[in-house]
């Protein structure tokens, strides 16, 4: 699997996740929902993530994003949802990671295998950094199973460190402009 991200979506989801995490609510700090996107077809299948959709969690568990029932039911009907309608389909999970590391846990580990199970849908967990830029990992199914301790490659979710870095490609549309966007392939560097 090879995942695109828009740079647009990154840095929209980078705000929503500092928000959560930096605000005074007395709910959770941290936040979850779907990656939206489309598959091309080949080898590597490209997963190009486009946008995402927050989906609440009641914190019956803690102020960690950690779903109870009706939370996984509120996923299983925008699956259902996004499915149905045309656009933009349900690539993956996402939430924020305020934890010690960036690795999913094994709650995330079964509810991945549980809705998000498909070779091609990904994980997505991000890190807000305290004064700093927050990073990101991309999690991938192989041969049945999620790596989960850590992702293989961590990245800054800034649009400005990203091109600082060098790990940015330019993908064209309609041979007139480009749009960012962060690549990476399973167990390769971008």
């Amino acid at each position: 699997v090879s995942v695109r991200v828009d740079l647009h979506m990154a840095t929209r989801l980078d705000r929503k996740v500092r928000g959560a995490v930096w605000s005074l609510s007395a709910q959770g700090s941290e936040i979850g929902g779907v990656l939206l996107g489309s598959v091309g077809r080949g080898s590597p299948a490209v997963v190009t993530l486009d946008d995402f959709e927050l989906i609440p969690c009641d914190y019956v568990r803690g102020p960690l994003y950690k779903l109870g029932t009706q939370d996984q039911e509120r996923f299983a009907r925008c699956v259902a949802e996004r499915s149905s309608a045309g656009g933009l389909k349900v690539v993956g999970f996402f939430r924020s990671h305020t934890r010690p590391g960036l690795a999913l846990d094994a709650d995330d580990l079964a509810f991945c295998k549980a809705e998000f199970g498909q070779p091609h849908q990904i994980a997505l967990l991000i890190g807000p950094g305290a004064g700093q830029m927050s990073r990101a990992g991309i999690f991938i199914w192989e041969d049945g199973s999620m790596h989960s301790d850590a992702s293989y490659l961590e990245f800054p979710l800034s649009h400005e460190e990203l091109l600082k870095k060098g790990l940015v490609t330019v993908v064209p549309i309609d041979g007139s402009r480009g749009v960012p966007a962060h690549e990476t392939s399973s167990g390769a560097s971008p």
